[in-house]
C-alpha cells in the first residue's frame, strides 16, 4: 500500500511509486502536510520515521479519528504554561483532557509539553509538579517536555531573556528531574537557536529526550533528539487551520538489563485487513520467565497500522520497566501458505500466488498447483466463495485445508494486468491504473502488484504503455 509520506532512497521516475513498508526509513521525502521535502540526518538511517503532530487549545476541536486516518501516529498536547508577563501566572490548556482522551481513543501514542517562563529552579519545580497533578491517571508512551523559549514579542520579551545560560540550564534540569522523580520520561522542547545559545544543549540532550524546532529543510542540531518540529504550516484532516508538524525517530534497541523493556522478547500476532481502520493486535512481553502485564510494566502505541503492509508496536517500559522496544507485524489481505503445504512448477506461492497468466482458467490453475498429502485445497472468490469455473482474477485466493476442512493458509492471486478481479486486461483496468499514477484512487497491494505488468517492483507510465500494448494487440503482458 502506498504511504503518503513518500522516501526518496533512490532516483525515481516521476509518477512511480515503489512496493515498500508503510514506514519508511531514513533519507529524503515529502511531508504529507505541507508538501515540502525534508532530510533526515545519515544517523537515523536505521530509524523507523513517525509523523506526528502538537497541539494546543490554538486548534480548537479536533476529529481525532480523522486525524489518526491521516496518517498521524503521535501528538504531544499541551497541558498549559507559565504567562510572559511579570507576575508569571500559571495556567491550564482548556483544550487539555478533551485533546487526550480524544487522541487515545484514536489510537494516537501522547505525551504532553508545558509552555514554561520559570526564572528560578523553584518556579520550574512548580510548574513540574504542576504538570504532573494534570496528567495524573493518563498513560503516556511519550514525555513529558519543558517548552522553554523566548517570547518573540519584542515589546514584552518574556519573563527569561535576562537570566544567563548557566540558569536557564539549571531550569531544565529542575523541571525535568522532578518529572523523572514521578517515574516519568522527561523532555526538553526549544528552537535550535535556543538550544544552541540560550541552554547548554549539549548537556540537556546527553540527560533528557530532546525535541528540536527549525523550520529548515534539514534539522542541523549537533547533538542526540528523538523529534524534529520541521513545520507549523501542516494541513491535517480533522484539524482547522495550521498544525506544528513533526517527525519522530525510532531506532532499533538491544539491552542485556532485566529491567528493560528492550530486552525482553516480545510477541506482536499478524492483522487480516479488513478495511481501512486501526489495526491492534496482541503483545505479548516476557522478561526471562514472567509474562509483564500491560499498564503496569508497559505501554503500547501503533504505528502505521491502518493499512496492508508493515505496521509497528512501540513497546514502552513502564513501572519497574525502562526502554522501549519496536516490533514489526504484517497487515495482510490473507495470512499466506507455507512452503511445505502448496507447491507449484509455475506459480509462487506465499502471501501471494504470482506468475499466473492473464485469461487462466480455475481448471488450469488447479492443475498447476499441488498440496500436501493429506491436505486439499480450494479455490475462493475475494467474497470467499468457492470458484469451479471461469477465470482467476486478481483478489482471488487459493486456501489449503487439512483433513478436517480446517484452513491452514491462504494466499490473494495476483495476475498482472488484470486489477478488476475478471483475469483479462480491459479498458477498465487502464482506467484504474490512470487513476493510481495519478492520485485518484489509493489501491491494495494485490490491485497494486497486478500494475506492475513490468516485474520492476514500481508502478508508473512504462507500465500505462504496458497495458495500452496488451489492449491493442501490439504485446501480451506475461506473468
Amino acid at each position: 500500500m502506498r504511504k503518503k509520506f513518500v522516501f526518496i532512497l533512490t532516483v525515481m521516475l516521476i509518477f512511480t511509486f515503489c512496493f515498500s513498508p508503510l514506514t519508511v526509513f531514513a533519507g529524503s521525502g515529502k511531508s504529507p502536510y505541507n508538501g515540502k521535502t525534508y532530510n533526515h540526518a545519515s544517523k537515523f538511517d536505521d530509524s523507523v520515521v513517525v509523523n506526528g503532530i502538537d497541539v494546543s487549545a490554538y486548534q480548537g476541536n479536533i476529529d481525532w479519528n480523522k486525524v489518526k486516518a491521516d496518517g498521524v501516529d503521535f501528538a504531544i498536547i499541551r497541558v498549559g504554561g507559565r504567562g510572559y508577563g511579570a507576575s508569571g501566572t500559571m495556567y491550564s490548556d482548556d483544550y487539555f483532557d478533551k485533546n487526550i482522551k480524544g487522541a487515545q481513543k484514536a489510537g494516537i501514542m501522547v505525551g504532553v509539553y508545558y509552555f514554561s517562563q520559570a526564572k528560578t529552579n523553584a518556579e520550574a519545580k512548580a510548574e513540574a509538579r504542576w504538570t504532573l497533578q494534570e496528567i495524573e491517571g493518563y498513560d503516556l508512551q511519550l514525555p513529558v517536555f519543558m517548552d522553554y523559549e523566548h517570547a518573540s514579542d519584542s515589546a514584552n520579551p518574556g519573563r527569561i531573556k535576562n537570566l544567563s545560560k548557566s540558569q536557564r540550564t539549571s531550569n531544565v534540569r529542575a523541571f525535568c528531574d522532578t518529572i523523572e522523580a514521578a517515574g516519568y520520561d522527561a523532555g526538553f522542547y526549544s528552537n535550535l537557536l535556543f538550544y544552541e545559545n540560550s541552554v547548554d544543549g549539549k548537556q540537556i540532550s546527553e540527560k533528557y529526550v530532546s525535541w528540536v524546532a527549525q523550520y529548515y529543510n534539514r534539522c542541523q542540531y549537533d547533538y542526540e533528539y528523538l523529534i524534529w518540529q520541521y513545520g507549523s504550516d501542516g494541513s491535517v484532516n480533522g484539524i482547522s487551520g495550521r498544525t506544528d508538524c513533526n517527525f519522530m525517530y525510532l531506532s532499533p534497541q538491544t539491552s542485556s538489563s532485566g529491567s528493560s523493556i528492550a530486552g525482553c522478547k516480545i510477541t506482536v500476532a499478524d492483522a487480516l485487513y479488513e478495511g481501512k481502520k486501526n489495526y491492534e493486535p496482541a503483545v505479548t512481553v516476557k522478561s526471562g520467565d514472567k509474562t509483564l502485564k500491560e499498564g503496569t510494566d508497559y505501554l503500547v502505541g501503533y504505528i502505521d497500522n491502518r493499512s496492508l503492509g508493515t505496521a509497528y508496536a512501540y513497546v514502552k517500559g513502564t513501572g519497574k520497566y525502562t526502554g522501549y522496544q519496536l516490533v514489526s507485524f504484517k497487515i495482510s489481505e490473507a495470512p499466506g501458505i507455507e512452503s511445505d503445504f502448496a507447491v507449484s512448477d509455475k506459480y509462487k506461492i506465499g502471501d501471494y500466488v504470482t506468475g499466473v497468466s492473464l485469461e487462466t482458467s480455475v481448471a488450469t490453475f488447479k492443475k498447476n498447483v499441488k498440496v500436501k498429502d493429506g491436505y486439499t485445497f480450494k479455490v475462493l472468490s475475494e467474497s470467499g466463495k468457492e470458484m469451479t469455473s471461469g477465470a482467476v482474477g486478481t483478489g482471488d485466493r487459493l486456501s489449503v485445508h487439512d483433513s478436517g476442512g480446517k484452513t491452514i493458509g491462504q494466499a490473494v492471486i495476483v495476475v498482472r494486468g488484470d486489477s478488476d478481479g475478471d483475469g483479462k486486461c480491459g479498458l477498465l483496468d487502464l482506467l484504474n491504473l490512470r487513476k493510481q499514477i495519478v492520485n485518484l484512487e489509493d489501491y491494495s497491494d494485490a490491485q497494486l502488484k497486478a500494475f506492475d505488468a513490468n516485474n520492476d517492483g514500481s508502478v508508473g507510465l512504462l507500465d500505462l504503455l504496458a497495458f495500452r500494448k496488451h489492449i491493442v494487440g501490439l504485446e501480451s503482458i506475461k506473468n
